[in-house]
């Protein structure tokens, strides 16, 4: 094949590539945009990285609905209980570490825990088999207070004499109370607060400038309301 017929293959593919890429930014475009208008979500921020290339980072809607304030690329979100990725991921450093083992007893770091005549181990706690009672799942005695920045030794009293909804191991049900021992696990071990331990071993090393614990009393720049 001739010189210019390679390049002309080459600009066709390049030029097929671009249009494809627009299409998909249109499309997102849409589908962000048609979420927004609906009030489906305030807003939304939307990143595509293909190839090694960023072919979107956008914000849509707003950050902040009192104050007019739009979403865009730099927005910080809360997110939730996708936090529970970087605490199992924190929790198998301390593994990699030998400082911790996937079947050592929670009450091997936390003795005062009421464990009510059951083994609960770190295994447990990090695939939700503990049978530890969520503290999310206390009805009104949660919803009186899940607005409150508790402190560690008084959300835990909330859970804590609560009984178990299982044997250790017999079922698998969602529970944040055994993530939240998660962290108190981690502090114990590393002697750091959760999110100096996150940031010091995963946000500075992976360079997410944009990620740390969402503490309510510190100013964090972008955050929505």
């Amino acid at each position: 094949t001739s010189g210019p017929a390679l390049l002309a293959a080459a600009l066709a593919t390049t030029a097929a590539r671009a249009q494809d890429t627009r299409a998909l930014v249109r499309y997102i475009d849409s589908v962000a945009n048609a979420a927004v208008a609906e009030h489906r979500t305030a807003g939304v921020s939307v990143a595509v990285v293909k190839n090694g290339r960023t072919i979107l980072a956008k914000g849509y809607g707003f950050a902040d609905l009192e104050n007019d304030v739009p979403a865009t690329a730099e927005t910080v979100y809360r997110i939730g209980s996708v936090t529970k990725q970087f605490t199992s991921a924190a929790i198998m450093r301390l593994v990699e570490q030998g400082k911790v083992a996937l079947d050592d007893t929670l009450q091997k770091f936390l003795p005062n825990f009421p464990t009510q005549g059951n083994r609960v181990t770190v295994r447990h706690l990090l695939n939700h088999t503990s049978g530890i009672k969520s503290y999310t799942s206390l009805g009104p005695k949660w919803q009186r207070i899940n607005r409150l920045d508790l402190a560690t030794d008084s959300l835990v009293a909330l859970f804590a004499n609560e009984p178990f909804d299982f044997k250790p191991g017999d079922r698998w049900l969602y529970d944040n109370s055994g993530y939240f021992l998660l962290g108190m696990i981690i502090e114990k071990v590393s002697g750091k607060a959760y999110g100096q331990y996150l940031k010091d071993e995963l946000f500075t090393p992976l360079g997410l400038k944009s990620t740390i614990y969402c503490d309510q009393a510190p100013l964090i720049k972008h955050r929505a309301q």
